[in-house]
């Protein structure tokens, strides 16, 4: 009994071709909802569209072609990725994957009797739950795959702190948060004296070190809303919400005690001493451009006290 209803499947699907690419095509179209439908392919999945539903309907009658079923779907997929653009999701594939099949078995149905039609109607409930779960499951992975690509392309791979990247962005924040709530800020630049020595001395594995704990003695000591960054080198930057300059200064001071302890035990070796610029907005200025000049030239103050110093910004009189 099963050839036979295979044969008529097969029959079926062939005889409904037609059908099912133009109910198809109105749907994706529909979804899409270009401007102009002279960006949408018509032509190409119309030739691309039968052919793939032949091929379901030979695997149907003989299962022996689902390598040949993949071949043209992936060809169809290719070519809706092309029109989806940036939207072209898995999930949005597998809609489109789903939303074909549906029709393929609507149409089965309409030439199917009796007890054929039955088996159709539990595969289509059947079909119903598998492809709310199934989309569901994918909609969490493209999410969480998606929130560790962020938080990897924010993330420095040595010290794991945030990155150059990621401070852009939060200055801007945090300017934005100013310029509407006027919540002040503080922001630390901070530079490890005689890096340069340290390498030249000790190697590029020591120097390394020195990153990592500047990391360490950065995060233990700020406080949970505090955002530390590696800029690039051996520069780093705090970023200190709600602060003012003299309590940032106070933290400044704890990671430099915090650094010199790391410098006495390792005998120099793995650390050196870290020299702090320190402003803070409004007082040294409400946009990007003014408050990086003014940290910059806080930390030349620092690094002017010899270094293991903390300075703020001082306007210039003249």
């Amino acid at each position: 009994m099963i050839p036979q209803i295979a044969n008529k499947a097969c029959r079926s699907l062939k005889n409904r071709e037609s059908e099912v690419v133009k109910e198809w095509l109105k749907s994706v179209i529909d979804d899409v909802d270009l401007p102009s439908l002279q960006a949408f392919p018509t032509r190409i999945l119309s030739t691309a569209l039968p052919r793939f539903i032949s091929r379901m309907a030979e695997n149907v009658a003989t299962p022996s072609g689902a390598a040949l079923v993949s071949a043209e779907f992936r060809e169809l997929t290719e070519h809706l990725a092309g029109i989806r653009k940036e939207n072209a999701t898995i999930v949005k594939v597998f809609e489109d994957y789903t939303r074909l099949r549906r029709l393929l078995v609507d149409a089965l149905a309409k030439d199917l009797r009796g007890s054929d039609r039955d088996l159709i109607a539990v595969l289509s409930r059947l079909d119903d739950g598998f492809e709310q779960v199934f989309k569901y499951g994918l909609e969490f992975y493209v999410e969480r795959r998606s929130e560790d690509l962020n938080r990897l392309a924010e993330t420095d791979d040595l010290t794991g702190l945030f990155n150059m990247r990621y401070f852009r962005r939060r200055l801007h924040e945090d300017l934005e948060m100013f310029s509407r709530y006027q919540v002040p800020f503080s922001m630390m630049m901070i530079d490890i004296d005689r890096m340069k020595q340290l390498n030249d001395t000790e190697g590029h594995q020591m120097g390394d070190r020195a990153l990592k704990h500047l990391a360490q003695a950065m995060t233990g000591q700020k406080r949970e809303t505090d955002i530390a960054f590696r800029y690039g080198g051996d520069e780093f930057f705090l970023l200190m919400p709600g602060i003012s300059v003299s309590e940032g200064e106070s933290l400044a001071l704890r990671i430099i005690n915090e650094v010199k302890a790391i410098h006495v035990s390792t005998g120099g070796r793995e650390m050196t001493s870290v020299s702090i610029g320190i402003v803070s907005c409004p007082e040294d200025g409400a946009e990007v451009g003014l408050l990086r000049a003014h940290v910059d030239e806080a930390l030349y103050l620092a690094k002017g006290m010899g270094g293991g110093a903390v300075a703020r910004y001082r306007e210039k009189k003249g």
